[in-house]
């Protein structure tokens, strides 16, 4: 953030109130998983004793993102992919979690943009070779992670915009059951450590659509689900992540899933700014949401926190399309040009996002 801050000044009051708000730690790569211990050694120190809250993303499966290209990862989607991923990857973080202080409670955002694919891309051939190995993955990682004091575990479940229809609010429940259930099997600590759902990770649907449809010029239309009307899109109801939240409510009921959410509310500000529904590279015309604020919703009781999974000013992808990694859906013309690889600080997006804020960033 700083870095941007030296180009403009006028970002430094945004920049300070973001800095106390709280961002999430990636572990996108084995050697990301040498941040653990500062991490932990900082947040031990600012507690001062007191119980706090530290929240890293666990990302770096066999084959990663198999239905895009900018954020492919490490390993391979075979078996000695998962082997590594294992032994290399999830059992190093254990161990450096374990050595927490005891007043550190540990939220984990478990791999985004996994088992989602496996529901609604098992026609693409990366993604059905990289299915088991999803499933493989994520079930050790769980019955591991599980082992650990006071961690608190989220399952990605993508947004409104990808499971909202209802086949796949109701098809990603099965898969979901599936992993749960094998990773209890595994360690039945795994019922208690993990929370529930994480919604809408690094990707632009609102919190609160507020009648705005999800795709520039586009209008809602009356729609019914479960017998209550909903302003729907294309036969989607969730047409904001608070409703997708409370259609996942309503479809988790009786299954034994855990039926608690947080939302990334980190660049979902602004609503109707995407040509369609899909796009997730970069997106022009976005604005950081809702401040990390536990319990938001008295009228969502299943929804646990507004959080901030994805750093602001960190690119999804790069729109160079001679570059490695380069997915088509960087180079659309709803997304920002001129965009590094991704994880990369991006100057320009970090600027919007603070400019197009909504609620706007307080005192600044």
């Amino acid at each position: 953030m700083q870095s941007s801050v030296a180009i403009d000044s006028t970002l430094s009051c945004a920049v300070g109130k973001l800095s106390t708000a709280g961002q999430s730690i990636w572990l996108d790569t084995m050697s990301a998983i040498s941040l653990i211990a500062p991490a932990l050694a900082d947040a031990e120190t600012v507690s001062g004793g007191a119980p706090i809250i530290i929240q890293f993303v666990i990302y770096d499966l066999p084959g990663r993102d198999c239905a895009a290209l900018a954020s492919n990862g490490e390993l391979p989607a075979t078996d000695a992919g998962i082997a590594t991923y294992k032994s290399d990857y999830i059992d190093p973080i254990v161990a450096a979690f374990k050595l927490k202080a005891s007043n550190i409670r540990l939220v984990l955002i478990i791999e985004p943009d996994s088992l989602p694919n496996i529901l609604t891309n098992a026609n693409l051939a990366t993604c059905a070779t990289s299915a088991p190995y999803y499933r493989e993955g994520i079930e050790y990682a769980l019955s591991q992670l599980a082992n650990i004091p006071n961690v608190y575990m989220y399952l990605d479940i993508a947004h409104g915009g990808w499971l909202g229809w209802p086949n796949n609010l109701s098809g990603i429940v099965p898969i979901m059951q599936s992993v749960l259930t094998a990773a209890v099997a595994l360690n039945p600590a795994v019922s208690s450590a993990v929370r529930g759902f994480a919604t809408n990770v690094a990707n632009y649907s609102p919190t609160h659509a507020n009648g705005v449809a999800p795709v520039v010029g586009a209008t809602l239309s009356p729609g019914t689900y479960n017998g209550v009307t909903y302003e729907e899109y294309e036969g989607n109801p969730a047409i904001d992540e608070t409703t997708y939240v409370q259609l996942l409510t309503e479809a988790f009921a009786g299954t034994g899933l855990p039926a608690n959410f947080v939302i990334d509310t980190s660049r979902n500000g602004r609503a109707g700014i995407r040509d369609a529904w899909g796009d997730w590279c970069n997106v022009n015309g976005a604005g950081i949401g809702y401040f990390p604020q536990a319990s938001p919703d008295s009228t969502t009781p299943s929804l646990d926190a507004y959080t901030w999974i994805k750093p602001q000013g960190d690119a999804d992808g790069t729109s160079n399309t001679t570059a490695p990694r380069y997915d088509a859906h960087c180079g659309l013309a709803d997304s920002l040009p001129n965009a590094p690889q991704a994880g990369q600080w991006f100057h320009a997006e970090f600027d919007m996002l603070v400019k197009n804020a909504n609620p706007a960033i307080a005192g600044c």
